[in-house]
C-alpha cells in the first residue's frame, strides 16, 4: 500500500456514523480492520455490509476473503460458490482456488486457478498451470505459474507478493522472500497484507519473513513505528490549562491523525480566543515543525528539536498588521504527568526575550 492507504480506508468511519446503514463504508473499513489484522472485527463488519448489500458481488466476494484470512477456510469455499452461484465473477474464483488449496483439495483448486486464468484472457497462464500440474501435481503448477508472471514483469508490471505466494506454495521459500523483498522495494500496494496472509504461512518462522513484515508496517505507517515521529507524543490529549496563579487559561486538545504524522492543536481560550496548530516532523531537515493561526490573524512559524527532553521550538510571531517579533516554545514533560508550556517572543533580535505566556497542562479527567 501507499502510505496513506491505511488512514484513508479508516475515513469510512465518519461515513458510518453519518449513515450506519451505508453498505460501502462497512466494507471499507472491514478492510482497514483487516489490514490491521483485527480479523474478528473484520469478519464482523464485512457480514453487516453484505447484510445491508446482498447483491453486492464485491462485498459477497470480500465476505469469502475475511473467512479466508480469518483461517475459516470451509466458510470460505461456501461463500465464494454462494458468490459464483450468482454469477461467472472471476475474481471469487481466484479465491475459492486459494481456499480449496488450504484444505488440500488440489484438483479443485488447479481447476478454479486456471479458470479464472481463462476467464482473464490468460491463455500463457492457463498453459502454464496446467502443464506444471501435469508434470508434478500442484506444486509444480505453482512453480510454473510463479516463473511465468516473474518472466512477464520484466515487461510490465505484476505485484512481486503475488509472485511470493505463488513460490511459497510451490514451496520455494527462498524465492518467494526474494520476491516479497522486491515488493517492498517496488512499494507493492499489497505489503501490508502479507502477515495475514495465509498463502504465506510457510515463511513466518524465517526471521528474513519477520524482517520484511517489519519494514513493511514502517513503510505503511512510518509515523506510526519510527521513534522520532513520537517524540512530540507528551503533548498528546485533551487538558485543562493553568497560569501560574492557578487561573484557568483554557483549554486545549492535541490529536494524532493522518497515521500519526500530524498533531493537530485545538486551542480554547477562557477569554474566548481560539487557534489551531499543525505539528509534524520534517524528515528533510530533521526538524519539528509548528505552524499555528489564531482567531485574530495571527501566525506563528516555529521549527526545532527535542532537547534534554523538552520539544523547543524557534521562529516568529506575525502579527495581523504584518509585525513581527522573534518566538521561542519550549514543552516540558513534568514528573506528576503535566506538561509546562513555556512561550516567550523578542523584540530586539534576541538578545532579551520576555515570557508572553506560561501554562501547566492537566489531564482531562
Amino acid at each position: 500500500t501507499g502510505t496513506g492507504r491505511p488512514q484513508k480506508l479508516l475515513s469510512s468511519v465518519p461515513f458510518i456514523q453519518l449513515n450506519p446503514s451505508y453498505a460501502t463504508a462497512h466494507h471499507w473499513y472491514s478492510v482497514y480492520l483487516w489490514v490491521g489484522g483485527r480479523l474478528d472485527e473484520s469478519l464482523a463488519e464485512i457480514s453487516l455490509a453484505h447484510e445491508l448489500d446482498p447483491l453486492s458481488l464485491i462485498i459477497s466476494r470480500d465476505v469469502g476473503k475475511q473467512f479466508y484470512f480469518a483461517r475459516q477456510y470451509d466458510e470460505a469455499i461456501a461463500q465464494f460458490r454462494n458468490t459464483l452461484e450468482t454469477t461467472n465473477f472471476p475474481f471469487a474464483r481466484n479465491w475459492l482456488s486459494k481456499a480449496l488449496q488450504k484444505q488440500g483439495i488440489y484438483d479443485q483448486a488447479l481447476a478454479e486457478a486456471t479458470a479464472y486464468a481463462a476467464a482473464l484472457g490468460d491463455r500463457e497462464l492457463e498453459q502454464a498451470l496446467a502443464q506444471g500440474y501435469a508434470e508434478g501435481g500442484y506444486p509444480e503448477a505453482m512453480r510454473r505459474a510463479a516463473e511465468t508472471l516473474a518472466a512477464r514483469s520484466r515487461t510490465t508490471f505484476v505485484a512481486p507478493t503475488l509472485i511470493a505466494g505463488l513460490y511459497a506454495l510451490a514451496g520455494e521459500n527462498d524465492q518467494a522472500l526474494e520476491w516479497l523483498e522486491r515488493g517492498y522495494e517496488e512499494r507493492d500496494p499489497n505489503m501490508p497484507h502479507i502477515a495475514v496472509d495465509p498463502q504465506l504461512d510457510s515463511l513466518h518462522d524465517d526471521p528474513r519473513f519477520q524482517q520484511v513484515v517489519e519494514q513493511a508496517q514502517i513503510n505503511a505507517a512510518p509515523c506510526e513505528h519510527l521513534p522520532v515521529y513520537g517524540q512530540f507524543d507528551f503533548w498528546v490529549g485533551e487538558w485543562d490549562v493553568f497560569t501560574p496563579n492557578g487561573q484557568q487559561a483554557g483549554t486545549n486538545r492535541i490529536e494524532k491523525v493522518t497515521s500519526g504524522c500530524i498533531l493537530l492543536e485545538h486551542w480554547s481560550g477562557a477569554g474566548g480566543g481560539s487557534g489551531k496548530s499543525i505539528n509534524f516532523y520534517d524528515p528533510g531537515r530533521k526538524k519539528w515543525v509548528q505552524e499555528w493561526v489564531d482567531a485574530s490573524a495571527g501566525v506563528i512559524l516555529t521549527a526545532g528539536e527535542l532537547k534534554n527532553g523538552s520539544m523547543v521550538l524557534e521562529g516568529e510571531h506575525i502579527y495581523r498588521n504584518g509585525r513581527k517579533e522573534l518566538y521561542r516554545g519550549t514543552w516540558t514533560p513534568q514528573p506528576d504527568g503535566t506538561v509546562r508550556q513555556l512561550l516567550e517572543q523578542s523584540r530586539d533580535g534576541g538578545q532579551t526575550w520576555y515570557v508572553w505566556f506560561d501554562g501547566k497542562y492537566v489531564r482531562k479527567k
